[in-house]
């Protein structure tokens, strides 16, 4: 195992850990094996590196061949990201994350002998560089002096560092990580952001062709109110409109399968899973509709202003509203089971937003992220307190998406901000529509985001480069949706249209 393959296990359970989807335990455990692993894996080589006499004349050389090869991506299997298995040594960090606890006991046992080893080791910048140059011995292999492996386990450790929050003491049980919210600016433009060195378009030729050659094919037309959003289901089309209805649509024959009428007043938001459609309105509530028969079968109550948002994970429905809240509720059973405020009664501060909740979105893991006209984008942890608040907008957030390692956020300010999950960090800032970002959608390696200049344009997810500008409807284009290897997009111009 390579130092970066570590990283990401690391990373890929500690997610898991502030999720609840592992135990504490497990993850110490797992944590352990890594760094036993990679100690492994680095005396190893430095074995057969101090053994080679070439080698040991050109120490002081670093070797192209030898860097450290960038970490596997992760890949989506199954709605979930996970970790590919190494090449070469066919680990896989989530095979076992539920390991018996005498396993776990000797994982940490064997890891924290290297792990004492490790502790006082020096980062590589401490290291004479010209010590190399000297005679060496061969280096038992339980052991680890050479600058190289020093160097490694320090960035490893810093790594960690920064994924608990804390300073990582060796050996020791950690407790749960905790929230921390990074010293981002309130503005930021791309000469001043983070950007990762390099950026490598995955998106092939026909991807890229199919995106610039986009065809408007079909317009549907029946709301009177605008169409704030989409959701698809097995064949019909929803969609929510200012008209106080829900339209289904027959994708087959693009025409009115059903209208659902409960609401009393404006529908403007949609989020489904396999058996239930919820929608949420400007009368402050939540309606359920069961998918088999269309027929809403219960009505959340809980915000004292307009809902706003809706996301979904396994377990809960999440909606926004206008009263700066957030309200959790339980899929199966529909109750109310928490609500994420500015402040619990005991005073205890949560990082709540202090301005209307406009849009949620949930990683594939199911960590809830949300943006608010406070400017801000909050990032929660499975306790409902705020992790992380991304401060880089200058105006209201309108709509957010995720690939389940970066965010993407559209706003106001007519930009796209591009985020890193894990640490908060800003990534890119993308510049191009004339005015408000209102939507936003991801698929084949590609970004799609409507405006309120009418516009739909398609980005590469990886060089942020604009693909393709469509301009088809004639107003703000407020909800995307791809299904069936179609994109759908609705309009406050009243229609939705199908993009192939």
């Amino acid at each position: 195992m390579d130092k970066d393959s570590a990283k990401e296990a690391l990373r890929t359970f500690k997610e898991l850990l502030d999720d609840g989807l592992i135990t504490h335990e497990d993850y110490e455990a797992k944590k352990s094996e890594v760094l036993a692993m990679l100690s492994q894996s680095l005396t190893s080589k430095e074995a057969a590196f101090a053994q080679s006499s070439s080698n040991l004349r050109r120490a002081s050389v670093p070797d192209a061949g030898n860097q450290a090869k960038p970490p596997p991506p992760l890949v989506k299997a199954n709605s979930h990201s996970v970790l590919p298995n190494t090449p070469g040594n066919g680990f896989n960090p989530l095979a076992n994350a539920n390991t018996s606890s005498n396993n776990n006991r000797a994982s940490i046992n064997n890891a924290n002998q290297s792990s004492r080893a490790l502790s006082s080791a020096p980062s590589s910048s401490n290291v004479n560089s010209t010590s190399s140059a000297k005679s060496t011995k061969v280096t038992p292999s339980n052991t680890l002096t050479s600058s190289q492996s020093r160097g490694a386990i320090a960035e490893l450790e810093q790594q960690l560092a920064e994924i608990l929050g804390e300073p990582v003491p060796w050996g020791e049980k950690q407790g749960p990580a905790k929230a921390t919210t990074p010293p981002l600016p309130s503005s930021a433009s791309s000469s001043n952001l983070n950007t990762p060195v390099q950026h490598f378009s995955t998106i092939t030729p026909e991807t890229r062709e199919k995106y610039q050659n986009l065809q408007n094919v079909a317009t549907l037309s029946g709301h009177t109110g605008y169409v704030f959003s989409l959701a698809v289901h097995e064949g019909l089309l929803f969609s929510a409109s200012a008209d106080k209805t829900i339209k289904a649509w027959d994708l087959q024959t693009l025409k009115v399968h059903s209208t659902l009428g409960e609401h009393e007043n404006t529908v403007c938001a949609l989020a489904k899973n396999d058996k239930y459609l919820f929608s949420g309105s400007w009368d402050n509530t939540i309606k359920i509709w069961e998918l088999s028969s269309l027929k809403c079968i219960s009505t959340l109550r809980g915000h004292n202003n307009y809902v706003s948002s809706l996301a979904i994970s396994k377990k809960y429905l999440y909606s926004g509203s206008w009263d700066h809240t957030i309200q959790i509720w339980d899929v199966e059973s529909k109750k109310s089971v928490a609500t994420i405020l500015k402040e619990h009664t005991d005073g205890k501060v949560t990082g709540g937003h202090t301005n209307c909740i406009s849009a949620l979105t949930v990683t594939p893991t199911g960590t809830l992220i949300s943006g608010s006209y406070d400017n801000t984008i909050k990032i929660w942890g499975s306790d409902h307190r705020c992790r992380k608040t991304l401060m880089g907008h200058s105006n209201w957030i309108y709509c957010l998406a995720t690939d389940g390692t970066r965010i993407f956020s559209g706003s106001r300010d007519n930009t796209i901000k591009v985020w890193d999950l894990q640490t908060g960090t800003m990534i890119n800032s993308i510049g191009g529509h004339t005015d408000y970002v209102t939507s936003l959608a991801i698929a084949d390696g590609v970004l799609v985001s409507g405006s309120m200049d009418h516009s739909i344009r398609s980005w590469d997810l990886h060089t942020f480069e604009n693909i393709s500008v469509h301009k088809s409807h004639t107003n703000s284009v407020h909800s995307l949706v791809f299904a069936y290897d179609t994109l759908y997009s609705g309009s406050w111009d009243r229609s939705i249209k199908i993009w192939q």
